[in-house]
């Protein structure tokens, strides 16, 4: 495979793959090289220091031959840093085979001039996610992966809907409603002190926290229900057709799913909130969505009061005002059994 054979679209979402790739890691230099059923590599992506200068060599004696020919990622010792001297580890560069179905499409690679504080699971899980994703943009799939990004308005990190689109989605939910009497709710969500879990483990592993509280959304929702990213922690899900008292059930479902999801992922336990509005003839889509925003804050006011226990949704009709669920302490646990509904 060489630059020549990629169409236009594959090449520009490979670019953004490795844009957003290097950025999460704050990496100096970048490049996604492809490699033909032939063993031929070329060079298909470069970016930060790689884009105006020499590039990385690839030679079967380099850091990135070597990667090539290995599974999932490779982690270079900054010099002067060796596994089993002792001293902390630390990272000149990361990269990671690509796959594709019959064997390697190539690698992706990000670049550190001074070593990376970043974990060694920090790298790989950063790199195995983008070699994922650069190898669905090589294949056959390049120009869906492409269409996905920019059209159908789909947040990369979590796979859930952007703003945008949500809004859209949300209007055309309500237009329905109105015309044919169907119930619609809707329900926030985010973490409780997710700042701090930016400022104490780095902004890799909240972009990691973010993506399976994603993954775990779109995982516990109905298929027609609306899943969106309204921006940093803070996500929406419209559940059409559906009371206050369903979408109660529904949000604790989530949250439960979110929590436990996150503990998965990365091992910290972590507290969700949630607040549930249901909407009302006459009501438009903003003042919908700015009632669950009021429960979603109720909420996170009463687990703070609480010690940061974790509770049931809060739930408003709209008109009664804010109604609080019982509360019952919740720790995620790879054990943990989901509650029945």
């Amino acid at each position: 495979m060489t630059k020549s054979d990629q169409p236009d679209k594959t090449l520009t979402s490979l670019d953004v793959v490795l844009r957003c790739f290097a950025s999460a890691l704050d990496a100096d230099s970048g490049i996604i090289v492809g490699q033909g059923p032939e063993g031929k590599v070329e060079l298909l992506s470069a970016a930060g220091y790689a884009a105006r200068r020499a590039t990385v060599p690839w030679t079967s004696g380099s850091f990135l031959g070597q990667a090539l020919k290995t599974a999932g990622a490779s982690l270079e010792p900054a010099s002067g840093w060796r596994e089993g001297d002792g001293a902390p580890d630390a990272w000149h560069a990361v990269a990671c085979r690509i796959e594709g179905p019959d064997g390697s499409l190539g690698a992706i690679y990000a670049g550190f001039e001074r070593p990376s504080p970043l974990t060694r699971g920090q790298l790989t899980w950063a790199a195995e996610s983008h070699a994922r994703l650069a190898g669905l943009c090589m294949t056959g799939r390049g120009d869906a992966v492409s269409e996905v990004l920019r059209s159908t308005g789909i947040d990369q990190l979590t796979g859930c809907l952007r703003y945008e689109r949500v809004m859209e989605m949300l209007s055309g939910e309500v237009q329905r409603s109105t015309r044919q009497g169907h119930s619609l709710s809707c329900c926030f969500l985010d973490i409780n002190g997710f700042q701090a879990i930016n400022e104490e483990h780095g902004h890799v592993t909240g972009n990691k926290v973010l993506a399976s509280m994603g993954r775990a959304l779109i995982g516990s929702a109905r298929g027609f229900d609306c899943v969106g990213r309204l921006g940093g922690d803070e996500f929406v899900v419209v559940m059409p057709e559906t009371t206050l008292a369903q979408a109660g059930q529904a949000a604790a479902r989530m949250r439960f799913s979110v929590e436990a999801g996150v503990f998965t992922a990365t091992g910290l336990e972590i507290s969700a909130s949630a607040g549930v509005a249901q909407w009302k003839r006459g009501d438009s889509m903003v003042q919908l969505l700015d009632v669950s925003d009021r429960a979603l804050q109720t909420d996170k006011s009463a687990s703070t009061a609480h010690g940061d226990i974790t509770s049931g949704p809060v739930i408003s009709d709209g008109i009664l005002g804010l109604v609080r669920a019982a509360r019952s302490k919740v720790t995620p646990s790879p054990g943990r059994k989901n509650p029945e509904h």
